[in-house]
């Protein structure tokens, strides 16, 4: 495969640079050196530079463990890899344009529930490209596998908004437990409806 063609590694790329160039903005903005406010920017950034900081050292650390591992020659990894970025990339922009504040998306959902149904489906879409596709394993095997990795890493991410809170001073609980109770069941629907989606299109493709 041509790298020109490997559209993932360069969509991977732009992640990477749009953090890389958020960061300083949020850097100088905390600092008071410019002002985002015209910008539609809130005030929630400033409380974001630590966690935006320890994001853009995970790009950091994956793009050179992609460039030492050459994923931009296979469009299976590169694709894996823009998948779960994808994830940090939305949630970069949801706290930098403070779209987790907004009351609700079309009158009833929140960005944040958004977040939380989508992201397991990414994860789950991520292992299953893997173990399915790549590897060639069991269907239902690699489904169950998909899912509790999802399921998993979805309830590890209610602990790191948890301590991002308590450690950062972040926001990221704004209902208590019943937020937390909120995102794990959004993230359970986002499986199951993957789940679904699978069975239906491996279903019919054999």
């Amino acid at each position: 495969m041509k790298v020109t063609k490997n559209i993932f590694w360069y969509l991977f790329l732009f992640y990477f640079l749009v953090h890389l160039v958020l960061f300083p903005i949020c850097f100088f903005y905390t600092n008071q050196t410019i002002d985002l406010e015209s910008f539609g920017i809130s005030e929630y950034v400033k409380d974001y530079l630590s966690r935006i900081c320890s994001t853009l050292l995970t790009f950091t650390f994956l793009l050179l463990l992609s460039l030492k591992k050459k994923f931009y020659l296979d469009k299976n990894r590169s694709f894996i890899l823009f998948l779960l970025t994808t994830i940090l990339f939305f949630d970069t922009l949801g706290n930098f344009f403070g779209w987790f504040d907004v009351n609700g998306i079309l009158r009833f959902l929140w960005f944040d529930d958004v977040i939380h149904f989508f992201s397991p489906i990414l994860v789950s879409l991520s292992c299953i490209w893997y173990l399915y596709v790549v590897e060639k394993n069991e269907k239902y095997l690699s489904l169950v596998t998909a899912s509790c990795v999802a399921l998993t890493l979805s309830s590890i991410w209610e602990i790191y908004e948890y301590w991002s809170d308590r450690v950062y001073k972040t926001e990221m609980l704004k209902g208590g437990i019943e937020d937390t109770m909120s995102d794990m069941t959004a993230g359970l629907l986002g499986v199951i409806f993957f789940s679904i989606c699978f069975c239906i299109v491996t279903r019919k493709s054999s």
